[in-house]
């Protein structure tokens, strides 16, 4: 049976994932309509906020990390830069097949799935 550390860590992270998935959509339309960049720059510029805000609000809250140490950021920023290519490659590939926000959603799905599990098992990992 899952236990309830778990639990609580799964429900904090697919409530921060909301919001930042909601700041990601939000800046993705912001950069494209506002500055008239490109949907692939602007994909690229929407996930690279929404990592920030990741950071932040996981450390803190989903996982609870109290360290200080250089070694979690710069986890952090290879896992999601490695989620960053793959979102990025996977949103371009797709929009040469689906229209709408289907290749940001499925590129999100994609990104979730592969940060959760960096997350708990390499960035914020219990000693």
């Amino acid at each position: 049976m899952i236990n309830d550390t778990f639990k609580k860590e799964l429900i904090y992270y697919i409530l921060i994932g909301i919001f930042v998935v909601l700041v990601d959509f939000i800046s993705y339309h912001f950069f494209n309509k506002t500055f008239s960049i490109d949907f692939s720059n602007s994909k690229r510029l929407s996930y690279l906020s929404g990592a920030v805000l990741s950071f932040i609000l996981n450390k803190r809250i989903t996982f609870k990390s109290q360290e200080k140490k250089i070694s979690e950021p710069v986890l952090f920023s290879v896992l999601y830069f490695s989620s960053f290519v793959l979102n990025s490659f996977t949103h371009d590939v797709l929009l040469d097949y689906f229209s709408g926000n289907y290749p940001f959603i499925i590129a999100t799905i994609l990104s979730v799935v592969i940060n959760y599990l960096g997350q708990k098992f390499i960035v914020f990992k219990k000693k």
